[in-house]
């Protein structure tokens, strides 16, 4: 369609008059047309230098939405909003491979129950067998010893052992009084936590915002220089400290699903 780069007149390193050629003026060719389309500005998330390499959204909404712009990257880059922030991945590796964990929804009780023989934590995972059919299992096969379990029958005996379990009412009670205290504990531990964290960040903000006024009214290229990497760190600090709120904020929702479930079994 004929466009080219933005021309610009090349000057004379030692007299700035003096025009000795031109630069720009380049076709368009596919390696740089990726370029841009790769470029997440366009969807209004912002990585640089002083970011440290972290996807932040800006100001700036964008020309595109993060979906249009992960369906014109057609997988070589995909943008992603998660509970920690935007994430920018270069070809997205599997879920299996992201949310990775001794935790499994397929093996409840891995690493919980322990081995028979060596009574340490069980590993749970599904062997393949020779006509290409998984077989789910609970195993201690790596410390000098076999034991293997099939997931189905192990699954029986948790289940068929955890009805045979009953309480009397004075445990009971006094189980659901430590549960709440501990709640409480916790809760209040994490309340004093945040409201320190967030008056951390509203001090970095302040700072932040002198540091910016300040870098107008200055002159000097060396003293802005050393403004801007103070503003760098300041944002570095404040996206870590805003981090540190979610994970707290997670963990405090954690033990209220705890308290509630712990309540409802008790209840029933």
């Amino acid at each position: 369609m004929g466009f080219t780069t933005r021309s610009k007149n090349r000057r004379n390193p030692n007299d700035k008059k003096q025009v000795i050629g031109k630069i720009g003026g380049c076709q368009l060719n596919l390696k740089q047309f990726w370029r841009f389309i790769q470029n997440p500005i366009y969807a209004g998330i912002n990585i640089e230098s002083w970011t440290q390499g972290r996807a932040i959204k800006g100001k700036f909404k964008g020309l595109v939405s993060m979906e249009t712009y992960n369906k014109a990257n057609r997988g070589k880059r995909t943008l992603f909003e998660e509970t920690d922030g935007i994430k920018l991945y270069k070809k997205r590796p599997p879920e299996h491979l992201i949310n990775k964990g001794a935790r499994n929804k397929d093996f409840p009780f891995k690493r919980v129950v322990m081995c028979p023989e060596c009574e340490k934590p069980l590993f749970g995972s599904a062997s393949r067998g020779k006509m290409g059919k998984y077989y789910p299992a609970y195993h201690c096969n790596k410390r000098g010893h076999y034991f293997r379990v099939s997931k189905g029958d192990f699954d029986s005996t948790i289940a068929e052992f955890v009805k045979g379990l009953k309480f009397e009412p004075d445990y009971a009670e006094k189980l659901m009084e430590a549960v709440m205290q501990e709640w409480a504990k916790r809760r209040e531990n994490t309340q004093e936590d945040k409201l320190v964290i967030e008056k951390k960040i509203i001090e970095l903000e302040n700072s932040s915002r002198l540091i910016a006024d300040r870098i107008h009214i200055l002159g000097s290229e060396t003293a802005i220089r050393y403004m801007e990497e103070d503003l760098a760190k300041i944002e570095t600090e404040m996206l870590a400290l805003q981090e540190q709120l979610v994970k707290m904020m997670r963990i405090r929702s954690i033990w209220r699903k705890l308290w509630e479930l712990s309540n409802i079994f008790w209840n029933t």
